[in-house]
């Protein structure tokens, strides 16, 4: 019986060890799980400007020999990420990239001096693009707020469901770039590429918008939806398949960028986060290899004491919580009164005799055995 309670007590030591060392697992995977899901919304679905490795370095090249004040802002697919609407991220990213067309693959730069400098040079190495300079960008009012909407769907300007993209919120975040530059120089590019474009989810959904603008005498523009659905102003629409709106980036080599679920949050605060995850998976790292090195000592000690009993005595210790629970139910059946008159004396010792049947509980008597 003594051995038994040490067994039991070094279990009992063992549990205490493992369950610490749970917890702390359980910490650090819960740790590893909330920075899982904010490098998720950092990430997204990337943009694509298509490029091959070796043309990109040579814009790069390019951009070395620009004097004070020239900008190279980067490729319109580069500089707006769709923003996210839920599942159907992916499907808008597609849509509003084929809207844009070729204007998605043009290089953004602010002065026309920049643009000639950037031209020769790319020229002479063979690499050949799409230019936007910004300094004769005219610029087009703003159009008036949406005259009729269909509820409880998504119903906006094109140009409404895009927003700076993570690579110009980096350079605002670093201070290269002012948040006043980005409203002043970029954001109107949105409004040359989409016009007056509206995007609905369903061609359902856009012909009946239609419909509606027609009974009550709204002019619109281009109308498209989420599944290829593509209605221009004059009326003409094409089921030829070179015609219809792609919905899927799949093969397409030249893209918006999606946002994840969550990205309104700033950069600087997702890098925070990182940052303190990073240091409470540090602090609890050490507690967790402790942890496991203390419980590997106590079943090792565990396992030599099992080899002791056994040599000295001839028995098998019991390791399984089975069998600890086995040892426990034994003990406390010594423990329950007698019921047979008798008193049994203190100073006996007592066998306890378990009588089990497949209809009945379990039923245990005490017999004296005299020494």
């Amino acid at each position: 019986r003594d051995r038994g309670i040490g067994s039991d007590l070094h279990e009992l030591q063992l549990g205490s060890t493992s369950s610490s060392e749970r917890i702390t697992s359980l910490a650090i995977r819960t740790l590893s799980s909330v920075k899982e899901q904010v490098q998720t919304q950092m990430q997204g679905v990337g943009a694509s400007d298509g490029l091959r490795p070796e043309e990109r370095q040579v814009i790069e090249r390019a951009c070395v020999g620009l004097h004070s004040g020239m900008k190279v802002y980067g490729f319109i697919s580069t500089l707006f990420d769709v923003k996210y609407i839920g599942q159907d991220t992916e499907k808008l990213a597609a849509v509003l990239s084929h809207v844009a067309g070729n204007r998605l693959s043009c290089l953004v730069i602010n002065q026309f001096q920049a643009t000639n400098l950037v031209r020769d040079f790319c020229r002479k190495q063979n690499v050949k693009l799409d230019y936007w300079t910004l300094e004769f960008l005219q610029g087009r009012a703003k159009n008036p707020p949406l005259a009729f909407r269909i509820p409880s769907t998504l119903c906006e300007y094109a140009y409404d469901l895009l927003q700076p993209s993570r690579q110009v919120t980096e350079l605002v975040e670093r201070g290269q770039m002012q948040q006043d530059e980005v409203e002043r120089s970029l954001l109107p590019l949105l409004l040359e590429v989409f016009s007056n474009t509206i995007v609905l989810k369903t061609q359902a959904e856009a012909e009946h918008y239609r419909i509606q603008c027609k009974a009550h005498n709204i002019r619109v523009g281009r109308i498209v939806s989420l599944d290829g659905f593509d209605l221009h102003p004059s009326g003409v629409t094409s089921d030829k398949d070179n015609r219809q709106l792609k919905f899927s980036l799949k093969g397409m080599t030249v893209h918006f960028g999606a946002l994840a679920p969550g990205y309104s949050v700033p950069l600087s605060a997702c890098l925070e986060h990182l940052i303190q995850t990073d240091k409470l998976i540090d602090q609890l790292s050490p507690a967790l290899e402790k942890a496991k090195a203390e419980r590997e000592k106590l079943e090792e000690q565990r396992r030599q004491k099992q080899a002791d009993v056994q040599q000295r005595f001839g028995v098998h210790l019991e390791t399984s919580s089975i069998g600890a629970q086995q040892r426990r139910n034994k003990r406390n059946a010594c423990a329950t009164p007698h019921t047979g008159g008798n008193t049994r004396p203190r100073h006996e010792p007592a066998v306890v005799v378990a009588v089990i049947t497949p209809s009945q509980p379990i039923h245990a008597t005490s017999a004296i055995v005299k020494m």
